[in-house]
């Protein structure tokens, strides 16, 4: 959930199996409520084990962005990221580079929405693949949108520094 303060939302397996259109109040330990509804269609999005976006219902003079996926029991290769990336701006982007992606170093372009809520790419090519491996670091651009032209840096460390 973008910048939580308190709120859960949990969806059950059994509401994705029921199909049926659910509102979820999400308030958890927040001061404040908020709702989330998923229609028949976004639960057979669940289903099929895909990644949902949604918006919470505004409170306090601000809404919540969720990701919603079923979730397997542990955590599969491809959702765990091998680096950590800060991007500038506050819109909540994320990119997962994965262990099999360092190992590979080919070129190869991401997915940066996140929990933003518009979409942005981001291009590691060979090279930067192999700086991050040498150097731990690498500073690069997001794609630009071209509806209002602004893009992000992204600051990508390889492997993560532990947080103490």
């Amino acid at each position: 959930m973008g910048k939580n303060h308190g709120h859960v939302f949990v969806v059950t397996l059994a509401d994705v199996l029921a199909g049926a259109e659910k509102t979820y109040q999400i308030a958890g330990t927040a001061k404040h409520p908020h709702e989330v509804t998923l229609t028949a269609d976004d639960m057979k999005t669940l289903l099929r084990g895909e990644l949902l976006r949604a918006k919470s219902t505004q409170g306090l003079t601000h809404t919540h962005r969720v990701h919603v996926r079923c979730a397997p029991a542990e955590d599969p290769p491809e959702w765990v990221t091998a680096c950590a990336a800060e991007f500038s701006g506050k819109d909540e982007h994320e990119v997962v580079i994965t262990a099999a992606d360092m190992a590979a170093g080919s070129d190869k372009t991401y997915d940066v929405q996140g929990l933003a809520g518009h979409a942005h790419t981001l291009t590691l090519t060979a090279a930067d693949f192999q700086k991050l491996k040498k150097e731990g670091a690498i500073s690069i651009q997001t794609s630009r949108l071209e509806e209002d032209a602004h893009m992000h840096v992204v600051i990508i460390r390889y492997p993560p520094r532990k947080r103490a």
